[in-house]
Parts: structure tokens; C-alpha cells; sequence
């Protein structure tokens, strides 16, 4: 590889590419870094949009987060894609990447705009303008978004529109006690005290806890 244009990583023996960290040119060899970390598929490191560099990281039963991408994370993660050399008398001799190849790389791939912006991350499908859903686990570059545990759906070719009242009817049920301009309340008489009150029928205990309504029965 060129110590001044980066090339594509020769690859040894069927093993990770090798990186030649040359000792007087140390960007040579960031900006080749940079362009491996730009190249990979499925990305792992990205912008976020605010241009802090960062990575996802899975989180046992509650999707997935953003974190920033240190010096000390870039050096594990280009030791996952290749393996950093020196050419000495002695041949090939295999090294940790140095801090400064690393922070030259960060500076590198926030200066050129290396990487694809995110814009955050979710459990749930992507419903496209053409109607269109993605529910493919990772990153999404139409929307920017890392898909993480989505549910598969099953959905018609060609929907009718009782489907579509029904898919409504669904979404509205998990807002069913949302105070929407155009909800038709079903109002109960409740016994508080031995007098009557009209409250919602879909009024949740904590609300009439707060109430101080905790004996409410309905009539």
C-alpha cells in the first residue's frame, strides 16, 4: 500500500488485511484506515446529526443506544477489520495501532464526512412514503435510523380499506385514553360517597387515586 494514497488491504493468508503503519507518515496511513471504516457493510460507526462520531450498542431487552466513538473504540474496532503492521529487517511484524494513527483517523473521518448520518434508533418498522415497510434489523440509510428487534409483520398485497380501518382501529387503541378533540367519551356514574359522579369510563385507578376517589365503584 502507498504510505501517501491509500490503496485497497492486501489480504494475508485468508486473515484479516494488513494496515502498514508507517512511522513518517502517520496520516497516510489514518486516511487508509478512515477509508476501510467509510467502505464497511453494514456500517458500524456513524455520524450523529450533530456530527459527534458514534457507535450502536445492543441493550438486553430494551433495543438499542448511541455512544460517542472514542480513540480507545476505534482502536478495538480496527484491530476487528485488519491488523496493523510494521515492516522492519526483521519482515513483517505485527503491532497495536498507535493513539496517534487513531486520533488522526477520527479527525480524518469527521473532517471529510466519511461516514452516513443517524438519526437515532427504534424496535419498531419503518412505514415508507410509498407505504412501504422495512423492518430489516440494522442501519437504515432512507431514514437513518438503526432497526433493532422490530416485529415481523404479515400484511396483505393489496389492503383494502377495512383493512386499513382495522390497522387504525389498532393504533388507536393504544391511545385509546388520550384526550384526542375528536374522541367520543363514554362517561359512567361512579358511587363516590353515596352521591353519583360522572367520570370516563376508561379513567385509570391512578388518576382517580390522585382524585382522592379510591372508592369509586361504578353504578
Amino acid at each position: 500500500m502507498s504510505p501517501r494514497k491509500p490503496q485497497s488491504f492486501g489480504v494475508v493468508g485468508g486473515k484479516k488485511p494488513d494496515l502498514i503503519v508507517h512511522a513518517a507518515e502517520r496520516s497516510a496511513t489514518a486516511r487508509a484506515l478512515a477509508h476501510l471504516f467509510a467502505n464497511e457493510s453494514p456500517p458500524r460507526i456513524f455520524f450523529r446529526i450533530d456530527g459527534t462520531p458514534v457507535f450502536v450498542v445492543r441493550i438486553p431487552n430494551a433495543g438499542a443506544e448511541m455512544k460517542a466513538l472514542t480513540r480507545d473504540h476505534l482502536i478495538n474496532f480496527a484491530h476487528d477489520r485488519c491488523q496493523p503492521i510494521k515492516k522492519t529487517e526483521q519482515g513483517r511484524v505485527e503491532v497495536s495501532l498507535p493513539d496517534r494513527v487513531a486520533e488522526l483517523t477520527l479527525a480524518i473521518l469527521t473532517s471529510d464526512g466519511l461516514l452516513p448520518t443517524i438519526v437515532g434508533t427504534t424496535t419498531g418498522p419503518i412505514l415508507r412514503p410509498n407505504g412501504d415497510v422495512c423492518c430489516t434489523p440494522g442501519f437504515d440509510p432512507a431514514s437513518g435510523l438503526f432497526i433493532c428487534d422490530a416485529p415481523t409483520l404479515t400484511l396483505p398485497a393489496r389492503p383494502t380499506l377495512e383493512d386499513a380501518k382495522g390497522a387504525l382501529r389498532h393504533l388507536r387503541w393504544a391511545s385509546r385514553t388520550f384526550a384526542f378533540t375528536d374522541r367520543k367519551t363514554k362517561v359512567e356514574n361512579f358511587n363516590v360517597g353515596g352521591k353519583q359522579v360522572k367520570l370516563p369510563s376508561s379513567i385509570s385507578p391512578r388518576i382517580l387515586a390522585t382524585m382522592n376517589l379510591v372508592s369509586c365503584t361504578p353504578c
